[in-house]
């Protein structure tokens, strides 16, 4: 638990793309940040263990986030790994 400036109570998560209502809130929170979402690419079962987000919730609500991409490719005939950071965004009311 993380106490921030306005003495809220965060819980931090992990890798919950399988709970229902956290992932609606991550969401949610991706289509008034970006203007996407994320579910149809879960119902597809293209949201793998290669995307874990790392978010902040208050309550069952997620309110800030920062993904991580496992990747892998080729440079020069050899396959390097690296991860990347996406998904980064806080709601504007938890700023």
């Amino acid at each position: 638990m993380v106490k921030g400036d306005l003495e809220m109570d965060y819980d931090f998560v992990s890798d919950y793309k399988d709970n229902e209502v956290l992932r609606k809130s991550f969401n949610d929170l991706s289509e008034k940040t970006f203007g996407i979402n994320f579910e149809e690419w879960y119902q597809k079962d293209m949201w793998n263990d290669r995307y874990i987000c790392f978010s902040f919730k208050k309550d069952n609500e997620i309110v800030a986030n920062i993904s991580v991409n496992k990747v892998e490719f080729m440079i020069n005939g050899e396959i390097k790994k690296a991860l990347q950071l996406g998904t980064v965004m806080v709601a504007e009311n938890h700023r």
